[in-house]
This record gives structure tokens, sequence and C-alpha cells, in this order.
């Protein structure tokens, strides 16, 4: 009798765990057998165990601070630039399987399209001329993210700082 008792608690356990809730804001990109199945919205959804995997993906913007980066300006001055980017998530089934870590990858682009840019602004240029190259990096990125099923909503240049060589 205790084996019925036991296939009883698999089975209870393996159905709350098959009931899966999204928050409004929360996408779940639905993986049957290791391949794509469905995007499901918020509320109570139903994921067969063991078969299916949901992926949850948040949609509300994500702020993301950007590694301090030394650029070497058009004029030989050796900068450290501080940025931060907003971005949302428009396609989650291109979010996951596109791309590993979507946060982790807008960073990374972010810090190349910044050595790309900016080094094409002399030092003083970019002191005056700041909302230009935030709007230029923000389209490229942009463009560059899109694959992903991203959007950016902004990118900002925080600080500029003058390094000085040893």
């Amino acid at each position: 009798m205790p084996d019925g008792h036991f296939v009883l608690v698999v089975l209870v356990v393996l159905l709350m765990n098959a009931i899966q809730y999204l928050r409004e804001w929360e996408r779940g990109v639905v993986v049957r057998l290791g391949k794509f199945h469905d995007v499901r919205g918020p509320g109570m959804t139903f994921v067969i165990p063991l078969i299916e995997r949901m992926h949850r993906i948040d949609m509300r913007p994500t702020a993301l601070d950007v590694p301090p980066q030394d650029i070497v300006m058009k004029d030989e001055v050796k900068v450290r630039i501080h940025t931060g980017v907003v971005f949302r998530v428009l396609g989650p089934k291109d979010a996951v399987l596109n791309v590993a870590d979507f946060s982790a990858a807008t960073s990374l682009k972010t810090q190349t399209v910044l050595q790309d840019v900016l080094g094409q602004y002399a030092f003083d240029v970019l002191q005056t001329r700041r909302d230009t190259a935030n709007h230029r990096l923000q389209s490229l990125l942009a463009a560059a993210v899109v694959q992903w099923g991203l959007t950016v909503d902004a990118v900002a240049i925080t600080h500029v700082e003058r390094v000085q060589d040893a």
C-alpha cells in the first residue's frame, strides 16, 4: 500500500509544478522537447512536466549600467566614459532563442558601439554635443539588438573624465 501513496505524492508534486503563474509584466516562452512551442501571456498557464520548459521574460524597461570604457578620442585625448542604457524586450521569443543572455549581450554590444562611435569625436566636441552622441549611440545600438527582440529606449553618457597617462 505504501507504493500507492508514493505515486499519489509524485502526481501531486508534478501537478503543482505544472501550474505556472505569469505576472502582468511577464511573458513565458515555452519550449517543448527542445523546440519552440508558444509564447504565453500573464495569468495562470499549464506547463507539461518533464516535456515542456518555460522561460520567464520580464517585459518592463531595464536600466543597464555599462562598465566604464577607456576611449582614445579623435584628438588623441584618453577619456573614461560612463554610460547607461535603458532597453525593453519586445519579442520574448527572439530574446530566448536568438541570444543566450540578452542583458550581458546588450552590455557588450554597447561597449563596442561606444568604442566605434566616440572614437570619432574630439574631446571638446563630445563635451558640447553629448546629446548628438547619445542619439547616434541609441540608433546604432537599437539596430544591433533588434535581432534579439529588444528595443533601446535611451542611451546616456553619464560622465566623461579625462584620464592622464602614467
